[in-house]
């Protein structure tokens, strides 16, 4: 980075150059904010306010490997190994799944709905362990558990739990051979399970593609909605009667998962869509 370029002013400058050719604009402001809460703890008002600070080599350094990186496609948050969720600050790393504004939408869906926060949670396919926090800190009274194919994700979410204050019980699991269920009767179950098929992967963003784990992602063609599936017949013995069953779905098998839930003898099928106005989330109460 020149000398000019050498203040936070300089620096705002250099990233948006250094990053025209590969972000929008507005993607390239959410990544100098983020960098510079990460290096120096600054808020998007602080950046404004110290536009004549200078900044150290060791600082201006850190920002040509981000930028660097940037332009290699690689995810802001596996950059700085943090992200933002709920309101929560979770570590992710490369291997699981950076969390989506969306799914804060499957959150609060979830808790518009809960008056009684006495209750028994379950979150499959945890990943980072962002929704399980999300309600765990939000419901402090209820009693969450969440699982996850991988320990290495499980050891990640645990740790995030314990950053977070809150608690839950984190373990790992496989939905197609759940051997830990027990004899636990849950009053909500909540997925957001792999569902972007193959044939969509032509479709996606390289900082997905190239970075983000295709088992957290992918489904194959031929059979789409087999976590769905796997999930229900799993949830009809271990939710309580009359207790909900909320996923995150992809909006081109949103119709699909709700016939999937009233064929399985689920009622009150809902969906709803999301920021984007795309039909993304589905919920059933157990009959």
């Amino acid at each position: 980075m020149a000398n000019q370029e050498s203040t936070v002013k300089g620096a705002v400058s250099f990233i948006k150059s250094q990053l025209n050719n590969f972000y929008p604009e507005r993607e390239i402001s959410c990544f100098t904010n983020v960098i510079f809460e990460f290096l120096l703890n600054y808020t998007k008002t602080d950046i404004h306010l110290n536009y004549n600070t200078k900044l150290s080599e060791a600082e201006l350094l850190r920002i040509d490997d981000i930028v660097a990186q940037l332009k290699e496609y690689r995810p802001v948050q596996y950059i700085t190994g943090e992200t933002e969720f709920y309101g929560y600050k979770l570590k992710v790393k490369e291997g699981i799944l950076i969390p989506r504004p969306e799914t804060e939408e499957l959150v609060k869906w979830i808790l518009e709905e809960t008056a009684n926060s006495n209750l028994n949670i379950l979150d499959i396919g945890t990943g980072s362990g962002c929704i399980a926090i999300a309600l765990a800190g939000k419901l402090p009274d209820a009693t969450v558990r969440a699982f996850d194919i991988s320990e290495e994700t499980m050891v990640t979410a645990r740790e995030n739990g314990k950053i977070n204050g809150v608690k839950v019980f984190f373990y790992r699991d496989n939905i197609f051979a759940p051997e830990h269920s027990g004899n636990i009767k849950y009053d909500i179950i909540v997925s957001n399970p792999p569902y972007v098929t193959e044939a969509e992967k032509s479709s996606m963003d390289k900082n997905v593609l190239n970075y983000e784990p295709h088992e957290a992602l992918f489904v194959p063609d031929n059979n789409p909605l087999k976590y769905y599936t796997a999930i229900v017949d799993f949830s009809k013995f271990q939710l309580n009667k009359g207790s909900h069953l909320y996923f995150e779905v992809n909006e081109n098998k949103c119709d699909e998962v709700c016939s999937l839930l009233r064929d399985s003898g689920y009622s009150h099928v809902e969906w709803r869509k999301d920021i984007n106005g795309k039909p993304r989330m589905v919920r059933g109460s157990y009959k």
